[in-house]
Protein backbone atom coordinates (compact mmCIF):
# COMPACT_ATOMS: atom_id res chain seq x y z
CA UNK A 1 0.00 0.00 0.00
CA UNK A 2 1.27 3.30 -0.84
CA UNK A 3 0.29 7.10 -0.94
CA UNK A 4 -0.47 8.98 -4.19
CA UNK A 5 0.37 12.56 -4.90
CA UNK A 6 -2.65 13.69 -3.45
CA UNK A 7 -2.40 12.57 -0.25
CA UNK A 8 -4.96 9.69 -0.73
CA UNK A 9 -3.70 5.86 0.33
CA UNK A 10 -3.20 3.67 -2.65
CA UNK A 11 -3.51 0.03 -2.91
CA UNK A 12 -2.71 -2.75 -4.79
CA UNK A 13 -4.99 -1.66 -7.70
CA UNK A 14 -4.21 -0.24 -11.01
CA UNK A 15 -4.11 3.42 -11.47
CA UNK A 16 -6.86 3.66 -13.66
CA UNK A 17 -8.83 2.42 -11.50
CA UNK A 18 -8.08 4.65 -8.50
CA UNK A 19 -8.23 7.52 -10.37
CA UNK A 20 -11.73 7.01 -10.79
CA UNK A 21 -12.23 5.55 -6.96
CA UNK A 22 -14.00 7.71 -4.44
CA UNK A 23 -10.89 7.80 -1.98
CA UNK A 24 -8.83 9.81 -4.54
CA UNK A 25 -11.86 12.05 -5.58
CA UNK A 26 -12.27 12.93 -1.73
CA UNK A 27 -8.30 13.46 -1.29
CA UNK A 28 -8.37 15.63 -4.43
CA UNK A 29 -11.58 17.78 -3.03
CA UNK A 30 -9.59 18.41 0.49
CA UNK A 31 -6.95 19.85 -1.03
CA UNK A 32 -6.19 23.54 -0.63
CA UNK A 33 -6.52 26.25 -3.49
CA UNK A 34 -3.99 26.10 -5.98
CA UNK A 35 -1.75 29.40 -6.23
CA UNK A 36 -1.93 31.74 -9.06
CA UNK A 37 2.34 31.14 -9.38
CA UNK A 38 3.57 30.31 -12.85
CA UNK A 39 4.69 26.99 -13.16
CA UNK A 40 8.43 26.11 -13.57
CA UNK A 41 9.50 24.98 -16.57
CA UNK A 42 10.20 21.55 -16.61
CA UNK A 43 7.71 20.82 -14.18
CA UNK A 44 5.07 18.48 -15.09
CA UNK A 45 1.26 18.93 -13.40
CA UNK A 46 -0.19 15.64 -12.36
CA UNK A 47 -3.30 15.03 -14.86
CA UNK A 48 -6.39 13.48 -13.22
CA UNK A 49 -9.73 12.58 -15.01
CA UNK A 50 -12.97 14.04 -13.90
CA UNK A 51 -15.92 12.11 -12.72
CA UNK A 52 -17.53 10.17 -15.34
CA UNK A 53 -20.82 12.45 -16.30
CA UNK A 54 -23.94 10.03 -15.61
CA UNK A 55 -26.41 8.86 -18.31
CA UNK A 56 -29.93 11.48 -18.05
CA UNK A 57 -32.15 9.39 -17.38
CA UNK A 58 -36.47 10.66 -17.80
CA UNK A 59 -39.32 9.49 -15.81
CA UNK A 60 -41.12 9.97 -12.98
CA UNK A 61 -40.01 7.32 -10.46
CA UNK A 62 -35.89 8.59 -11.37
CA UNK A 63 -37.26 11.83 -9.58
CA UNK A 64 -38.62 10.31 -6.35
CA UNK A 65 -35.85 7.76 -5.92
CA UNK A 66 -33.34 7.79 -3.43
CA UNK A 67 -29.69 5.98 -3.55
CA UNK A 68 -28.59 4.21 -0.20
CA UNK A 69 -25.14 4.09 -1.45
CA UNK A 70 -22.33 6.67 0.34
CA UNK A 71 -20.85 7.20 -2.79
CA UNK A 72 -23.81 8.92 -4.93
CA UNK A 73 -22.85 12.09 -4.29
CA UNK A 74 -24.91 14.02 -7.58
CA UNK A 75 -27.42 16.24 -6.43
CA UNK A 76 -31.12 15.53 -6.08
CA UNK A 77 -33.15 17.06 -8.86
CA UNK A 78 -35.77 19.55 -7.60
CA UNK A 79 -39.69 18.98 -7.68
CA UNK A 80 -42.63 20.67 -6.92
CA UNK A 81 -43.41 18.54 -4.32
CA UNK A 82 -41.24 19.52 -2.41
CA UNK A 83 -42.15 22.86 -2.26
CA UNK A 84 -45.82 21.41 -0.56
CA UNK A 85 -46.29 21.76 3.34
CA UNK A 86 -49.11 19.91 4.70
CA UNK A 87 -50.95 21.30 7.53
CA UNK A 88 -53.73 18.82 8.37
CA UNK A 89 -55.50 17.42 5.72
CA UNK A 90 -54.51 20.81 3.67
CA UNK A 91 -51.37 21.64 1.63
CA UNK A 92 -49.83 25.06 0.98
CA UNK A 93 -47.33 26.18 -1.41
CA UNK A 94 -44.20 28.11 0.16
CA UNK A 95 -46.28 31.52 0.12
CA UNK A 96 -48.95 29.83 2.46
CA UNK A 97 -51.14 29.57 -0.75
CA UNK A 98 -53.78 26.81 0.09
CA UNK A 99 -53.45 24.35 -2.85
CA UNK A 100 -56.05 21.91 -4.41
CA UNK A 101 -55.35 18.77 -5.99
CA UNK A 102 -58.72 17.41 -8.82
CA UNK A 103 -58.79 14.84 -10.45
CA UNK A 104 -61.02 15.92 -12.61
CA UNK A 105 -64.78 17.29 -12.79
CA UNK A 106 -66.98 15.57 -10.84
CA UNK A 107 -71.07 16.08 -12.23
CA UNK A 108 -73.70 14.32 -10.08
CA UNK A 109 -76.37 11.95 -11.63
CA UNK A 110 -78.76 13.97 -12.36
CA UNK A 111 -76.26 15.78 -14.37
CA UNK A 112 -75.51 12.99 -16.19
CA UNK A 113 -79.14 12.03 -16.41
CA UNK A 114 -80.17 14.92 -17.80
CA UNK A 115 -77.05 15.02 -20.32
CA UNK A 116 -78.45 11.36 -21.38
CA UNK A 117 -81.79 12.37 -21.98
CA UNK A 118 -80.53 16.13 -24.31
CA UNK A 119 -78.76 13.17 -26.00
CA UNK A 120 -82.04 10.98 -27.28
CA UNK A 121 -83.81 14.22 -27.81
CA UNK A 122 -81.14 15.59 -30.03
CA UNK A 123 -81.99 12.16 -32.29
CA UNK A 124 -85.17 13.98 -33.21
CA UNK A 125 -83.59 16.41 -35.88
CA UNK A 126 -83.12 12.91 -38.03
CA UNK A 127 -86.78 12.99 -38.40
CA UNK A 128 -86.87 13.78 -41.91
CA UNK A 129 -83.42 12.22 -43.13
CA UNK A 130 -82.62 8.84 -43.10
CA UNK A 131 -84.28 7.80 -40.36
CA UNK A 132 -87.32 9.49 -41.21
CA UNK A 133 -87.26 7.10 -44.90
CA UNK A 134 -86.60 4.41 -42.77
CA UNK A 135 -89.73 4.65 -40.56
CA UNK A 136 -91.85 5.52 -43.62
CA UNK A 137 -91.23 2.73 -45.49
CA UNK A 138 -92.63 0.40 -42.82
CA UNK A 139 -95.73 -0.55 -43.95
CA UNK A 140 -98.40 -0.38 -41.97
CA UNK A 141 -97.04 1.55 -39.45
CA UNK A 142 -97.15 5.64 -38.77
CA UNK A 143 -94.85 5.82 -35.88
CA UNK A 144 -92.86 9.09 -36.50
CA UNK A 145 -89.26 9.15 -34.99
CA UNK A 146 -91.21 12.24 -32.76
CA UNK A 147 -93.45 9.78 -31.24
CA UNK A 148 -90.25 7.02 -30.82
CA UNK A 149 -88.08 9.71 -29.10
CA UNK A 150 -90.75 10.78 -26.79
CA UNK A 151 -90.99 7.22 -25.89
CA UNK A 152 -87.63 6.42 -25.27
CA UNK A 153 -87.40 9.57 -22.92
CA UNK A 154 -90.44 8.58 -20.76
CA UNK A 155 -88.52 5.00 -20.44
CA UNK A 156 -85.18 6.95 -19.87
CA UNK A 157 -87.02 8.97 -17.22
CA UNK A 158 -88.71 5.41 -15.49
CA UNK A 159 -85.47 3.59 -15.38
CA UNK A 160 -83.23 6.89 -14.27
CA UNK A 161 -86.04 7.68 -11.41
CA UNK A 162 -85.13 4.10 -10.24
CA UNK A 163 -81.61 4.28 -10.31
CA UNK A 164 -81.91 7.67 -8.31
CA UNK A 165 -83.83 6.47 -5.68
CA UNK A 166 -80.88 4.24 -4.89
CA UNK A 167 -78.76 6.53 -5.34
CA UNK A 168 -80.35 9.33 -3.02
CA UNK A 169 -81.67 7.35 -0.59
CA UNK A 170 -79.36 4.58 0.35
CA UNK A 171 -81.09 3.81 3.45
CA UNK A 172 -84.50 2.82 1.69
CA UNK A 173 -86.34 4.66 4.09
CA UNK A 174 -87.46 7.87 2.47
CA UNK A 175 -90.60 7.23 0.47
CA UNK A 176 -93.03 9.74 -0.65
CA UNK A 177 -96.83 8.74 -0.97
CA UNK A 178 -97.12 7.38 -4.60
CA UNK A 179 -94.20 5.18 -3.12
CA UNK A 180 -96.24 4.20 -0.08
CA UNK A 181 -99.30 3.64 -2.30
CA UNK A 182 -97.75 1.47 -4.78
CA UNK A 183 -96.10 -0.15 -2.53
CA UNK A 184 -99.58 -1.42 -1.20
CA UNK A 185 -101.29 -4.41 -3.18
CA UNK A 186 -104.65 -3.71 -4.11
CA UNK A 187 -104.86 -7.66 -4.13
CA UNK A 188 -103.27 -10.23 -1.96
CA UNK A 189 -102.64 -13.74 -2.72
CA UNK A 190 -103.71 -15.72 0.63
CA UNK A 191 -101.06 -18.86 -0.39
CA UNK A 192 -98.11 -16.28 -0.02
CA UNK A 193 -99.44 -14.99 3.23
CA UNK A 194 -97.81 -12.99 5.65
CA UNK A 195 -95.72 -11.90 2.62
CA UNK A 196 -98.36 -11.24 0.38
CA UNK A 197 -96.41 -12.08 -2.81
CA UNK A 198 -94.55 -14.44 -4.35
CA UNK A 199 -91.94 -11.58 -5.18
CA UNK A 200 -91.78 -10.01 -1.93
CA UNK A 201 -91.49 -14.15 -0.89
CA UNK A 202 -88.95 -14.75 -2.68
CA UNK A 203 -86.51 -10.97 -2.21
CA UNK A 204 -87.66 -11.79 1.50
CA UNK A 205 -85.67 -15.81 1.40
CA UNK A 206 -82.82 -14.14 -1.12
CA UNK A 207 -81.82 -11.39 1.69
CA UNK A 208 -81.98 -13.91 4.63
CA UNK A 209 -80.04 -16.60 2.98
CA UNK A 210 -77.01 -17.58 5.34
CA UNK A 211 -74.41 -17.89 3.19
CA UNK A 212 -75.32 -15.17 0.88
CA UNK A 213 -74.84 -11.76 2.39
CA UNK A 214 -75.94 -9.03 0.07
CA UNK A 215 -75.94 -4.93 0.82
CA UNK A 216 -78.62 -2.68 0.25
CA UNK A 217 -77.37 -1.71 -3.15
CA UNK A 218 -77.14 -5.16 -4.36
CA UNK A 219 -80.59 -6.06 -3.57
CA UNK A 220 -81.53 -2.69 -4.65
CA UNK A 221 -79.79 -4.01 -8.46
CA UNK A 222 -81.86 -7.14 -8.24
CA UNK A 223 -84.70 -5.60 -7.79
CA UNK A 224 -84.56 -2.83 -10.68
CA UNK A 225 -83.58 -6.21 -12.90
CA UNK A 226 -86.76 -7.39 -12.17
CA UNK A 227 -88.55 -4.43 -12.66
CA UNK A 228 -86.74 -4.46 -15.90
CA UNK A 229 -87.75 -8.33 -16.98
CA UNK A 230 -91.56 -7.16 -16.36
CA UNK A 231 -91.74 -9.67 -13.17
CA UNK A 232 -95.39 -9.14 -11.19
CA UNK A 233 -95.74 -7.45 -8.03
CA UNK A 234 -92.54 -6.91 -7.74
CA UNK A 235 -92.34 -4.34 -4.55
CA UNK A 236 -89.57 -1.59 -3.65
CA UNK A 237 -87.27 -1.38 -1.82
CA UNK A 238 -88.37 0.47 1.18
CA UNK A 239 -91.88 -2.12 0.51
CA UNK A 240 -89.31 -4.71 1.33
CA UNK A 241 -87.89 -3.25 4.60
CA UNK A 242 -91.47 -2.70 5.85
CA UNK A 243 -92.52 -5.43 5.34
CA UNK A 244 -89.65 -7.61 7.00
CA UNK A 245 -90.33 -5.66 10.16
CA UNK A 246 -93.21 -6.35 10.32
CA UNK A 247 -93.02 -10.07 9.76
CA UNK A 248 -91.43 -10.76 13.42
CA UNK A 249 -94.67 -9.41 15.22
CA UNK A 250 -96.90 -11.34 12.87
CA UNK A 251 -94.84 -15.06 12.62
CA UNK A 252 -94.23 -14.25 16.93
CA UNK A 253 -90.35 -15.90 16.00
CA UNK A 254 -87.42 -14.05 18.20
CA UNK A 255 -84.64 -14.01 16.60
CA UNK A 256 -80.94 -13.55 18.73
CA UNK A 257 -78.37 -12.19 18.10
CA UNK A 258 -74.78 -13.89 18.19
CA UNK A 259 -71.82 -12.22 18.58
CA UNK A 260 -68.86 -14.90 17.12
CA UNK A 261 -65.23 -14.84 18.84
CA UNK A 262 -63.52 -12.79 16.03
CA UNK A 263 -66.24 -10.28 16.00
CA UNK A 264 -68.76 -10.88 13.40
CA UNK A 265 -72.38 -10.43 14.19
CA UNK A 266 -75.39 -13.16 12.87
CA UNK A 267 -79.10 -14.08 13.97
CA UNK A 268 -80.74 -17.08 14.07
CA UNK A 269 -83.75 -19.28 15.98
CA UNK A 270 -84.08 -21.49 18.19
CA UNK A 271 -84.07 -25.09 16.57
CA UNK A 272 -87.43 -26.02 19.12
CA UNK A 273 -89.64 -23.11 18.18
CA UNK A 274 -88.63 -24.00 14.43
CA UNK A 275 -89.57 -27.39 15.12
CA UNK A 276 -92.97 -26.68 16.83
CA UNK A 277 -93.95 -24.07 14.04
CA UNK A 278 -93.14 -26.78 11.23
CA UNK A 279 -95.06 -29.54 13.56
CA UNK A 280 -97.88 -27.04 13.58
CA UNK A 281 -98.21 -26.54 10.23
CA UNK A 282 -100.32 -29.93 8.49
CA UNK A 283 -98.30 -29.08 5.02
CA UNK A 284 -95.25 -29.42 6.46
CA UNK A 285 -95.89 -32.30 9.08
CA UNK A 286 -96.22 -35.14 6.23
CA UNK A 287 -92.74 -34.35 5.34
CA UNK A 288 -91.56 -34.55 8.97
CA UNK A 289 -89.70 -38.04 10.27
CA UNK A 290 -89.17 -38.88 13.43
Amino acid sequence: MGICPHQCNLAQEWKEDHLTCPKHLDAIASLPAPDATPVAAGTQLETWNPVPAQRATFGLASMFAESDSDNDRSPRPHTRLQDIMMDGDQFYDLDRNQMFFSAGMQHDWHTECQELIDGIRNLDYYDHTVFGKMSSRSAGEDLTMSDAMAALVDMSKNKLNLVGQAIDDPTGLESDEEDEEEAEYSHNYSEWSPHGSKAMFMLDLLDNLAWLRLSDNQLKTIIWVMHECRTPDVPLFSALRKKQAQLPAKVNIKTTRHVSAFGNEFYMNHPAELLALDWANPLVREFIQV
